[in-house]
């Protein structure tokens, strides 16, 4: 069995994508189930210091295991960093319920990742990170690429790395895809988890016609994130699953009723939440006093209600 100095001398980023599984599988099976479980266990990294508001989050999360979790956040407030770490924090927590039959394996466990019998092994685990354009999955990209520590080659999980799939150890296979199309997303296949950011930004049959179905063959987990475009979203009425003060609001204004679900979290965190930038609380407050006071609260407090009574120009458009 190698050392980690082996799996430091391995290829990541260069793997020809074809064969990205198959290298894939090769190093993870160079480990033991133990020396896998403390290789997932450095991350992520040591350098990540979650705020008050992540550290809450983090551990409800832990706690509660949702099977939907949404998260309603002002610009600049943590969120990227935030659920990336949380991303990896579920991968592995995921990976180790599946080796022994636990969660939602529980009576049947995979004690390893077997090949099948098709001409690459199928993933372990397999995930979806969803933006609304390709661009904006940057940040995304580059808040995964440092809570899971980088290529093996660098000490990290991540065994390989194309603009659309991502391998980790352990058989993890990362998808990141457009919302532009929703009909191309988690068409086809089961997913163990999906993480949809700027949702309040993607059409709403990403989530009702694409992504949840392709929930339902393992029981997997959604990570929903986005600072609010108003209440006339579907993004609004996802949070309502887990905030019954919102599920009565919408009851009240459009006579639809949405029961509020037990495995469904929410979390709110406005700009002034994030902590770990310097100034950034003071550089929002002298925003404050720039913009109008709507679009101050909507991209800085995560108000749903910025634009309630209001109609607000914005060159053309009307919101």
């Amino acid at each position: 069995m190698p050392s980690d100095a082996v799996l430091a001398r391995t290829p990541g980023a260069e793997v020809d994508p074809d064969d990205a599984a198959e290298h894939c599988y090769a190093l993870t099976h160079r480990l033991s189930e133990s020396d896998l479980r403390r290789r997932f266990a450095a991350f992520p990294v040591p350098s990540y210091r979650p705020t008050p508001a992540q550290t809450v989050f983090h551990a409800d999360s832990r706690r509660d295991k949702p099977d939907v979790t949404v998260l309603n956040c002002g610009r600049r407030s943590g969120k990227s960093v935030g659920c990336a770490a949380e991303e990896v924090d579920r991968q592995q927590r995921d990976m180790v319920d599946k080796l022994r039959g636990r969660g939602r394996w529980e009576g049947d466990p995979h004690p390893t990742w077997e090949r099948g019998q098709g001409r690459s092994p199928e993933p372990f685990l397999h995930y979806l990170s969803v933006a609304p354009t390709y661009p904006m999955l940057g940040p995304n990209k580059r808040a995964a690429q440092k809570m899971a520590g980088g290529l093996v080659s660098e000490g990290g999980i991540i065994t390989s790395q194309t603009d659309q799939t991502w391998w980790y150890l352990g058989g993890i296979r990362r998808d990141w895809k457009s919302a532009e199309r929703p009909e191309r997303v988690g068409v086809g296949e089961g997913v163990d988890g999906i993480s949809i950011d700027e949702a309040a930004r993607v059409k709403p049959a990403l989530w009702d016609d694409h992504a949840q179905p392709a929930l339902a063959d393992h029981g997997g987990w959604a990570l929903i994130r986005s600072t609010p475009m108003g209440k006339a979203s579907w993004f609004y009425r996802v949070w309502a699953l887990g905030d019954p003060e919102a599920a009565n609001d919408i009851a009240e204004s459009t006579g639809e009723d949405i029961a509020v679900d037990p495995h469904a979290r929410c979390f709110h965190w406005t700009t002034m939440d994030n902590t770990a930038v310097p100034r950034l609380i003071e550089w929002a407050e002298r925003m404050k006093r720039r913009m109008p006071l709507a679009m101050w609260r909507r991209n800085f407090a995560a108000s749903w209600a910025a634009f309630v009574g209001q109609c607000l120009e914005i060159g053309r458009a009307h919101v």
